[in-house]
């Protein structure tokens, strides 16, 4: 329809998530931070099958809020 004043928010970082951004909309994302998320639960998921009772503890693994300000130094980061 052309209108410009409608914000659009969502969650994760797919390739529509990403042309939305980049795009003329007001567009951001909310992303987690998936490889610390991985890399917590390989490491309590190693502990069990060691024996270690897993404690409950909550990890907060972050997250970021990408929009067409800083969408491109996000993208380069994906790449190392």
């Amino acid at each position: 329809s052309g209108r410009k004043d409608i914000a659009v928010v969502g969650f994760d970082y797919a390739k529509e998530t990403a042309d939305m951004i980049g795009s003329d909309l007001k567009a951001a994302s909310i992303v987690q931070n998936q490889y610390k998320m991985g890399f917590e639960a390989v490491k309590t998921a190693a502990e069990m099958t060691s024996g270690t009772k897993p404690t409950g503890q909550v990890v907060d693994t972050g997250v970021k809020i990408i929009n067409a300000e800083n969408q491109k130094e996000f993208e380069a980061s994906l790449k190392k």
